[in-house]
């Protein structure tokens, strides 16, 4: 790959921290470049169109162009790596086009990647925008990478055994239920907090003590197993069964569908009505 592979417009490292319970440096908002953005420290929150989700340290977030997003905190304190740039490169645009939007405990990788391209960027020695470009390629093929390996390691996983309880918590099991009882309307961890009388940051802290994964990650594996067994089952069209399960974009359903079992919603279910044995 040539130096033009990818073309970065800044790599910076950016502090959140508490500010009159929310804070964050921009609202709301879209840009026509990608954006990865690596949390180094503490834990937070990201926005991404319509949705919330809880992002901790090794986490990756990324953001596609044109989508509507927002980095902030709560009551805790999230230091990231961001990096935003373009690429017209086919292959690199593939692999960003197939990962998901937020991917969870890379850990050490990313963030040592993520922290030589920040301070490469800020020396602003020779070369540095080229090596700048070479190491946010790298970032992406080995985001890819662990996406793959990931979806392949929990391929086997139903929904039920997303949920190995390691510590008992009422709150937790709250959460749960609400979850269960509500996946096909729409929920965020905000609304949920609302419902229990208690903070986002305090659910998320204990739903993931209890079941090492957040609430909003479990809401989309199992908005993605009753999809799938609707795929198995019915002869509702994709649009029908996504909504039903409670996506509001198809494109999103398909992404993550085929993110989790490396085949889209059709694929799937063309494997499965032909008696082909499809691990989920």
């Amino acid at each position: 790959m040539g130096c033009d592979v990818v073309s970065p417009y800044f790599a910076i490292k950016s502090k959140y921290t508490p500010n009159l319970h929310k804070y964050s440096k921009e609202g709301p908002h879209a840009h026509s470049y990608w954006q990865i953005a690596t949390v180094s420290y503490g834990c937070g929150f990201v926005m991404l169109d319509d949705e919330s989700y809880s992002v901790s340290e090794g986490d990756v977030i990324i953001i596609s162009p044109e989508t509507t997003h927002m980095l902030y905190v709560e009551d805790l304190t999230m230091t990231t790596y961001e990096f935003k740039f373009d690429t017209k490169d086919s292959f690199l645009l593939h692999q960003l086009q197939n990962l998901p939007q937020i991917i969870k405990g890379i850990g050490n990788d990313a963030i040592e990647l993520s922290r030589k391209a920040v301070h490469e960027a800020q020396d602003a020695k020779l070369h540095s925008e080229q090596f700048v470009a070479y190491i946010i390629a790298e970032i992406v093929l080995t985001l890819s990478r662990f996406s793959n390996d990931n979806t392949e390691s929990e391929s086997n996983k139903g929904y039920t055994d997303m949920l190995v309880e390691y510590e008992n918590d009422p709150c937790s099991a709250k959460v749960r239920k609400i979850i269960e009882d509500g996946y096909s309307t729409p929920i965020s961890t905000s609304t949920i907090a609302k419902s229990l009388f208690l903070s986002t940051s305090y659910i998320c802290r204990k739903f993931f003590n209890s079941y090492h994964t957040t609430p909003l990650k479990y809401l989309s594996l199992l908005r993605l197993e009753k999809a799938r067994q609707l795929l198995e089952s019915s002869e509702l069209s994709i649009t029908e069964i996504a909504l039903m399960v409670g996506f509001t974009d198809i494109h999103y359903f398909s992404r993550s569908f085929k993110s989790h079992t490396g085949l889209s919603p059709s694929e799937y279910r063309d494997r499965a009505k032909s008696g082909y044995a499809v691990a989920f």
